[in-house]
């Protein structure tokens, strides 16, 4: 009898392992058909008298225990699986951000080279046009209407010769 009650515990943890992959696949309702049918094979294969789905009075307690068993292990493993189910969206909604993040970095990246690209082009057309300045010996000069700044270019401070920190 000891042997077979050893059998039996390790039939059952078959049971409970079978339980908890339907149910955290199917849900709810798989796993409880799966402890539903699990409690019958195991009161028809394990419980005296042996290959009938009657039970003898002094076994109720272990049908009893291994159908509650199942039937725990059955909610927590269909309640995981439901708790993860709804994280989908959230996780979805997150990758489309992390998506649109991505690409909004990519083009502000993008737009960043574009930028240091056009600032070096004015950099060299502004040494250029100093250079173009010095050799022809030609200055150039401005007034921000605005503000009522005059300015005068390198070379027009070198024809004048004044310092070019002096204002003109």
């Amino acid at each position: 009898m000891l042997q077979s009650y050893r059998n039996s515990e390790a039939f059952a943890s078959l049971f409970f392992c079978a339980i908890v992959f339907n149910a955290g696949f199917g849900g709810y309702r798989q796993g409880l058909l799966v402890t539903i049918l699990s409690a019958l094979a195991f009161d028809y294969f394990f419980l005296p008298p042996i290959f009938s789905l009657a039970v003898e009075w002094n076994a109720m307690p272990r049908l009893f225990l291994f159908a509650l068993s199942a039937l725990m292990i059955s909610f927590i493993a269909a309640s995981q699986r439901g708790t993860a189910m709804s994280h989908t969206p959230a996780r979805n909604d997150l990758a489309v951000k992390v998506q649109e993040l991505k690409r909004t970095n990519e083009a502000l990246h993008a737009e960043n080279a574009e930028r240091k690209s056009a600032e070096a082009a004015l950099r060299r057309g502004a040494s250029y046009l100093a250079e173009a300045q010095r050799l022809s010996q030609a200055g150039r000069f401005g007034w921000r209407v605005s503000t009522g700044e005059i300015f005068w270019s390198e070379e027009t401070f070198r024809i004048f010769q004044y310092a070019a920190e002096s204002k003109p």
